[in-house]
């Protein structure tokens, strides 16, 4: 199928009078709130509300790093309003926020929040540039090229201009070829809003710095904003790609719950969480997802190696990792509650 023959096919359900009307009333919502005028003003509440879909009424998943993005509000609301300043060049704004060959002004601040955040504050001029419409540009031939080492400045810039050539061709508004390029490539996952926080402990480490925690379900929240606090995070360090941290990192042949490099060695390092699926599953996975980095991740002389973090070290799970011993190791972690009583 071509670009148009897909186009047309979703046109109805993009365009129609009621999605019309959530995308106008979304856009006044967030537009405002996101103005350059109000950004002094933002708070934590208010940020965190956009991150979820039942709110953006487009994008899924960008709630999972709001707990770091939120951890400095001051730092938050000094990046979003680079972000929003229109009397400084895109360049600039986006140089200064994902600076090439460094660590991102703001931890969890990459492109899948911060374009639709731009797309919100000025729907006629910027597109989302995230995986899906990456990966819908790339399926239909449509992706530009890149010297190699371009940040992503050059390649948000490149790519946006393409965006709203399509909008312009095919009558679209930048939000609805948004949404087009979704349902092209739709997740298959739960889509179901959360939050994870929770007193919890990981390799014998208590970390009192949440106050809920959604069990297996939320692990890998968890970890990611606690990740410098456990001995897993001391040894490796989350990957991070256009400032987006590795979280259900996608991969053509699924996703790594977790992608990580090395502190002393930079190896790329596999982590699977077990949650609840079979140890010949997790190991499967793992594997999987290990060769795939090999392939396409490593550079010369760079090892992949792999985690799995479970809840028990089952004898299933032992016997299917024992073989891989120089090259995966088995974590596990508690949970703990705590109940106090309240004296009314």
């Amino acid at each position: 199928m071509d670009l148009a023959t897909f186009i047309e096919s979703q046109r109805p359900r993009v365009t129609a009078a009621e999605r019309r009307r959530e995308n106008e009333e979304m856009l006044a919502r967030y537009g405002q709130l996101f103005d350059p005028a109000n950004i002094p003003n933002l708070t934590a509440e208010e940020f965190k509300s956009f991150l979820y879909l039942k709110n953006n009424k487009h994008w899924w998943g960008i709630n999972r790093q709001s707990g770091l993005l939120t951890r400095d509000m001051d730092r938050l609301r000094e990046a979003l309003g680079i972000l929003v300043d229109e009397n400084k060049p895109l360049r600039e704004r986006l140089e200064t926020l994902f600076p090439k060959g460094r660590s991102g002004f703001l931890k969890g601040l990459g492109r899948a929040v911060a374009t639709p955040i731009l797309a919100v504050v000025y729907p006629e001029k910027y597109g989302v540039f995230n995986t899906k419409s990456e990966g819908a540009l790339e399926y239909f031939e449509l992706f530009p090229s890149f010297e190699q080492g371009a940040g992503f400045a050059d390649r948000y810039i490149a790519v946006n201009a393409v965006l709203n050539r399509l909008a312009h061709k095919y009558d679209l508004a930048l939000l609805e070829l948004d949404e087009v390029f979704g349902w092209f490539a739709p997740d298959e996952e739960d889509l179901e809003d959360h939050e994870g926080d929770g007193p919890v402990q990981i390799e014998g480490e208590t970390i009192e710095s949440v106050q809920r925690f959604g069990l297996e379900k939320f692990l890998s929240d968890f970890l990611v904003y606690n990740w410098e606090k456990t001995s897993i995070g001391q040894r490796y360090e989350l990957y991070e790609e256009d400032g987006d941290i590795a979280q259900e990192y996608p991969t053509p042949i699924g996703r790594i719950d977790l992608l990580a490099r090395d502190r002393d060695n930079a190896d790329w390092v596999v982590i699977e969480l077990k949650r609840g699926r079979s140890s010949d599953v997790v190991v499967g996975q793992l594997l999987r997802y290990m060769g795939w980095a090999q392939e396409n991740l490593a550079g010369e002389g760079e090892a992949v190696r792999g985690v799995v973090i479970a809840g028990d070290a089952d004898d299933r799970l032992r016997y299917a990792l024992k073989p891989l011993a120089d090259k995966v190791t088995l974590l596990t972690y508690t949970v703990q509650f705590d109940v106090q009583e309240v004296r009314l």
